[in-house]
């Protein structure tokens, strides 16, 4: 029991350490060192991650998994799968440690306003702002403009609306999201910045497209009265992190993902040494205590991440399955037909409260990017339109999910009657702009 107790506490930094130094030894043993980790704790757990949507979602996916698997070897598909998007689950751990610094930032809003007062707030604007923040924050900024934010009623669909569009349109250009990771797992050997050329324009689109929305709604600015570091603590994190990244990709040459985590990480501790020899009053700044408060946030998604794994691996598996879906996407010749199944059809079923994680497993096997006359960065940006709409009318998405426990709506109010609207007609331009480039 005593270890049982040790492996709960230190497990999260075991299972970042075990997989950032895997990754540079040979055949990455080190990522099933870490998928076995991240199995074996959420099999000690209390099983709190079962009461949250993505867990109940996670074990749904299981039972289809091992249907899908049949007698093609549970245990090879199972044990081949949980490592698949391991990565993913320590980005979202290494992400969340962000966290520590930036929950003891006083994010002043009378940097933007009067505090306290009642003014007219463009939406477009706040789009703007949480897609500039969401890079570190990820799924706390909307943590971060609830507290800031009173809104009631159609004030909170809307700025609920806004926010999320914010942090979707920056997975375009910022490789520190969850799907991100999931994407370029199936792309290994894309760089960030060669996905820059065309994802960069359709950022701009998405921004084009929340100014192209007018109204203005009046909110209460909520007077921060907490005590903390002033918000240029925020651009020396943004540098210790750029300077990180930079030495993990051009020096090292380490994946995006694992260079994403070792600079969310190392920016922390820098950061923490530095505050800890000046002259502001320190607060309570523990890395060590806090990582080993991130799991329970993020267990259901772990699992969720897990089996997605082996869905995958359930499918590459069965080889009488792959080949008929194969020759029925064969028979579609028009690349304008598979970008509509991408572009249409992943938010489709997402709105019937699929999870986007479980239509893109099936058909990033199915639709190849030479069909397209895509390149492979190309096609992870494809992708990545697919899981920014998908995410954005999903009832069941973490995003959705997210802004619906701090703004007081419902996810299918937040998804359906706001979102929609927006994420096809960001479909329909990406998708002219796909067809353009692929032909």
């Amino acid at each position: 029991m005593r270890f049982i107790a040790v492996f709960r506490s230190w497990f999260p930094a075991l299972a970042v350490v075990s997989y950032l130094i895997g990754t540079t030894l040979p055949e990455s043993r080190g990522t099933k060192i870490a998928a076995l980790m991240i199995v074996a704790r959420l099999l000690i757990s209390n099983y709190a991650w079962l009461r949250k949507t993505s867990g109940r979602i996670a074990v749904a996916i299981l039972i289809v998994s091992l249907f899908v698997g049949g007698s093609h070897g549970l245990l090879a598909i199972v044990y081949g799968g949980i490592e698949r998007y391991v990565g993913v689950v320590i980005l979202v751990l290494s992400i969340s440690f962000l966290r520590l610094p930036l929950d003891q930032i006083r994010f002043d809003i009378g940097l933007f306003s009067k505090q306290g007062t009642r003014r007219g707030t463009g939406l477009p604007a706040i789009t703007t702002a949480s897609s500039a923040i969401s890079p570190l924050l990820n799924l706390g900024t909307i943590a971060l403009f609830g507290g800031l934010l009173e809104t009631h009623g159609a004030q909170a669909e809307k700025v609920s609306s806004a926010v999320t569009r914010g942090v979707g349109a920056a997975l375009l250009v910022s490789p520190t999201f969850a799907p991100t990771a999931i994407v370029l797992r199936e792309f290994p050997d894309v760089t960030w910045a060669s996905t820059l050329p065309i994802g960069l324009p359709l950022f701009v689109a998405t921004l084009v497209l929340a100014w192209s929305r007018r109204d203005t709604i009046v909110v209460s600015w909520v007077q921060n009265k907490k005590r903390g570091y002033p918000p240029f603590h925020l651009a020396l994190i943004v540098v210790f992190m750029g300077l990180i990244l930079v030495g993990c990709r051009v020096f090292a040459q380490w994946s995006i993902v694992t260079s994403v985590s070792i600079a969310a990480i190392g920016s922390v501790y820098l950061w923490t040494y530095v505050v800890a020899r000046s002259a502001i009053p320190r607060l309570t700044v523990n890395p060590r205590k806090h990582i080993g408060n991130i799991w329970p946030a993020i267990e259901a998604e772990a699992a969720l991440f897990v089996v997605a794994g082996i869905l995958s691996s359930a499918i590459s598996t069965n080889s009488v399955l792959s080949a008929s879906a194969q020759s029925v996407v064969g028979e579609v010749t028009s690349p304008v037909v598979l970008y509509v199944i991408v572009l249409a059809g992943m938010p489709l079923i997402t709105i019937l409260g699929i999870h986007p994680i479980v239509p893109f497993v099936i058909l990033v096997h199915l639709i190849d990017g030479a069909a397209l006359g895509l390149t492979p960065p190309e096609m992870y940006v494809f992708w990545v339109v697919g899981w920014i709409q998908s995410m954005m009318v999903s009832p069941v998405s973490a995003l959705n999910i997210s802004a619906s426990a701090f703004f007081h709506v419902s996810p299918w109010t937040i998804g359906i009657r706001e979102n929609v609207p927006y994420a096809f007609a960001f479909g329909a331009i990406s998708l002219a702009l796909f067809w353009t480039i692929g032909g």
